[in-house]
């Protein structure tokens, strides 16, 4: 379900909280003002989708996942996702949210590839991105200033004939009752 006024306390609670925000670049606590300004400038951006990732048992509401900086012409965007309810980590929530979600950026709004920035020590995120298909393209040595430190970030991609050759996604796809293209 797509993000909306009512959603975005709770994901802004979520943002700041501490296993959220110690895998984020930008680890600044977020004001509601903030996130007010935040809502306001991505719900007028076309190149951009953000969802509320729900458990179905329920309707409870554990995440967020985003397609951003969308570009139709060389069929390409960037994504995110993190789990704001903790107790859900771990049981395929995210796998199931992320595989959804990229199935409909290479389907219904026909890109080619995704991309990712991933903080280098946040091997959790890494191994996730790795486990659906993300390959690394490029590390931007000492590119951000996180915590007192310099740290790497690592450039992430996704062609859409990657992800749909990943085991794990094919299983996640097939689970939900999606059709998987013939063309890959």
């Amino acid at each position: 379900m797509p993000v909306s006024q009512a959603d975005i306390e709770q994901v802004r609670t979520w943002r700041n909280s501490e296993p959220v925000r110690s895998g984020m670049i930008r680890r600044e606590e977020i004001t509601p003002a903030m996130q007010q300004d935040w809502f306001a400038a991505v719900s007028k951006d076309p190149g951009c989708a953000y969802y509320v990732i729900q458990v179905l048992d329920g309707d409870i509401p554990v995440g967020v996942v985003d397609m951003k900086k969308v570009d139709a012409i060389h069929g390409h965007g960037e994504w995110g996702i993190f789990l704001g309810e903790t107790s859900h980590r771990g049981k395929g929530v995210a796998a199931e949210a992320a595989c959804l979600l990229l199935h409909h950026a290479f389907g219904a709004w026909g890109l080619h590839k995704i991309k990712a920035t991933l903080l280098a020590g946040n091997d959790t995120s890494v191994r996730f991105h790795e486990s659906i298909g993300f390959a690394a393209e490029g590390l931007l040595r000492e590119e951000v200033h996180v915590e007192g430190r310099r740290q790497d970030i690592i450039l992430g991609g996704l062609l859409a004939s990657d992800f749909y050759q990943t085991d794990k996604v094919r299983a996640v796809l097939e689970e939900a009752g999606r059709t998987l293209p013939d063309s890959h």
